[in-house]
């Protein structure tokens, strides 16, 4: 008998257990809840390059993403922040860049880069703003797609793969400092 009782004891002991496993909420939010990692903490410290056009991207949890030639010591940094004031290469002057991560999950990793209209010196004509959204996509392992759509419509996407080349990000400077913008038509 005392065998009996104990038998049903652990097994509503274990019955108990399950039941509240089962009762805790399942955790569908893809933003980093719970255990999951953002695509910047699973990529963190990789390198990845865009086959065709040479361009080596590493991604940090510290900025958006670094890049740089495969064929050059030049290298530029994508960190999330606003510029104001800045002077572009085609002599536009613009009020404000800004640079915003909008989207991060474990697959994707998208911002946006907000040029307002600013006016080219020394005559002042307009120069047009913009909002670009910029998405990589985890495809596998071993590809990520990067896209984003120009002012004129057309669509950039380039896959990406892993890079066993590296570079050192201690000396990139800011790639709005050389550029109007990075994704600029």
């Amino acid at each position: 008998m005392k065998k009996l009782l104990y038998t049903f004891l652990v097994v509503s002991i274990i019955f108990s257990a399950c039941e509240e496993e089962d009762a805790a909420p399942a955790n569908t939010n893809n933003n980093n809840s719970g255990n999951a990692q953002l695509f910047r903490e699973i990529h963190d410290q990789t390198y990845w390059i865009i086959p065709n056009e040479g361009v080596i991207i590493k991604f940090s949890i510290t900025n958006i993403f670094s890049a740089a030639w495969a064929t050059s010591t030049d290298c530029y940094v994508l960190e999330e922040t606003t510029f104001s004031n800045i002077t572009a290469s085609n002599g536009c002057t613009y009020p404000a860049i800004e640079l915003l991560v909008i989207t991060e999950d474990s697959t994707h990793l998208v911002f946006q880069e907000i040029i307002t209209s600013g006016s080219q010196s020394p005559q002042g004509d307009p120069c047009s703003g913009h909002i670009t959204n910029i998405t990589f996509e985890t495809i596998s392992l071993t590809e990520i797609k990067m896209s984003w759509i120009e002012e004129d419509g057309s669509l950039n996407d380039f896959n990406l793969i892993p890079s066993t080349q590296t570079f050192s990000t201690g000396s990139c400077s800011n790639i709005f400092w050389d550029f109007t913008g990075f994704f600029s038509g």
